[in-house]
């Protein structure tokens, strides 16, 4: 579980003059909305301890995130950016690969049951196809395919998303959507989506974090839909809103 307490992120300013007070706990796909701009991504790095907060405290499982080691974090959180990977002669498998090193003993070799998990995520996310390619032969949405799979090896309890959708076609931002909220309820995992996909967002996430004008807000969908407070956000003249 992931515990926010009169937090307030930023870099030299918060982006949010409210503090926030939440609980986050296993089991929900949480969706972060809001415009360009309002902190969506800066929340999403002092959730995975890359930026330190500017107030207040966050907290996973009881203890500060600061308190982790490095080894015992990467067990706990995995983080996907949007960042294009430029690494070369690396092929798709031996990235998904990387996630399970975390696990691995003193060789670093994988066992039995890493290749297994590993080709389990595979064939979840419908990417057999590319296992043989060299990751930077693939396409910026195929290397978003890789990137969450890799973050799936890793098998935290907690996953960071960034545009997880960016590059994907529709019926794959459908099916990346799909596969986030059923991993979320049957393996009971916390997962933070920021995203610009409004409508998929309000269909399949469990929660909201809705950044507005120095607030974070965190409610249900249907709560947020029911007080305009979505509409307000990305009110548009001349274009409606109805969920």
């Amino acid at each position: 579980m992931i515990q926010l307490k009169k937090l307030q992120v930023g870099h030299s300013k918060a982006i949010n003059s409210i503090p926030l007070d939440a609980n986050f706990p296993l089991g929900n796909l949480v969706a972060l909305l809001g415009r360009n701009g309002c902190g969506k991504t800066t929340l999403l790095r002092t959730l995975g301890n890359f930026l330190k907060p500017i107030a207040g405290q966050l907290l996973l499982n009881e203890q500060r995130i600061e308190d982790f080691s490095a080894k015992d974090f990467s067990t706990q959180l995995s983080i996907v950016t949007t960042e294009r990977i430029q690494t070369p002669y690396m092929k798709v498998y031996d990235l998904i690969a990387l996630g399970r090193y975390p696990y691995l003993g003193f060789l670093g070799k994988l066992r039995a049951e890493d290749h297994q998990a590993i080709q389990a995520i595979i064939e979840n996310l419908e990417i057999n196809h590319l296992t043989n390619k060299y990751i930077t032969a693939c396409s910026d949405g195929e290397q978003q395919m890789v990137l969450l799979a890799r973050a799936l090896a890793q098998d935290t309890p907690i996953i960071l998303l960034d545009e997880a959708t960016a590059h994907l076609d529709f019926v794959n931002r459908i099916k990346i959507f799909q596969t986030l909220q059923r991993l979320a309820k049957k393996q009971q995992k916390l997962i933070f989506l920021a995203t610009h996909e409004l409508d998929i967002a309000l269909r399949f996430a469990h929660q909201i974090m809705l950044f507005h004008q120095g607030k974070i807000i965190v409610d249900l969908p249907k709560n947020l839909t029911q007080t305009k407070q979505i509409q307000e956000v990305f009110a548009i003249e001349g274009i409606s809103y109805n969920f």
